[in-house]
């Protein structure tokens, strides 16, 4: 009788531990590759988001017939990032300034109810610049609105005083699309500056026709 050996296949503890090691000096090699990645990829997401948010507000605005208000909330630079944000609401009385003037079961009614206005709510809750990443500027003309004023950061109904809006740090687009008109009758436009920890620099530009441009810079003053 013919005897049919077979042989089992598969690896040695010694083939083993030398393909674990390989993926280990593999690993050593990516983790710094991927770590210096980062900081440009959160640089560039940062620039779609934003811009795109700049794009729904103007779009709601044509949308809805109503002028829509971006709130911008710059802080210093932090080297950890996460410092800045920003937010849109309705602005249905061309104030500058999202209201409570009204009791919202009767808005005949001019008593506050602590709830934001009709036409007046939120449409991006406050975004943050991710880590790594701080808005430092915020810089539009005057748009002769409020000094200070309360605004729903979180999109909750009702106003916090914890971040105030001002005069230069909101712009807004019209019903057309077109820049928002101070009370004065001029365009509001003017710059947005976000700093990375790595040297990097994204400037926002919004033009009186509504329009949204990028530049970059490694040193925030040459920009390109």
């Amino acid at each position: 009788m013919k005897r049919d050996d077979k042989q089992e296949t598969g690896f040695t503890l010694i083939e083993l531990m030398v393909v674990i090691g390989i993926f280990g000096i593999l690993a050593i090699i990516a983790v710094p590759s991927v770590s210096s990645f980062l900081p440009g990829y959160r640089l560039n997401g940062t620039a779609r988001e934003l811009r795109s948010n700049l794009q729904l507000a103007r779009a709601t605005a044509v949308r809805r017939n109503v002028r829509s208000v971006v709130v911008f909330s710059p802080q210093a630079f932090v080297p950890g990032g996460r410092a800045g944000s920003y937010m849109v609401f309705l602005d249905s009385n061309n104030n500058w300034r999202q209201d409570d003037l009204v009791d919202n079961a009767d808005p005949s009614d001019p008593t506050p109810d602590g709830l934001v206005d009709p036409g007046e709510e939120t449409v991006l809750a406050a975004t943050t610049m991710p880590s790594g990443l701080s808005m430092v500027s915020a810089v539009f003309n005057n748009n002769g609105g409020p000094a200070t004023s309360n605004t729903d950061m979180d999109g909750n109904g009702t106003l916090e005083n914890t971040i105030q809006a001002t005069q230069t740090t909101l712009m807004g687009f019209d019903s057309h699309g077109l820049a928002a008109r101070s009370t004065a009758g001029a365009f509001v436009f003017g710059n947005v500056i976000v700093r990375s920890n790595q040297g990097n620099w994204l400037r926002f530009s919004i033009t009186p026709a509504g329009q949204v441009t990028l530049g970059r810079s490694t040193d925030g003053l040459i920009w390109e």
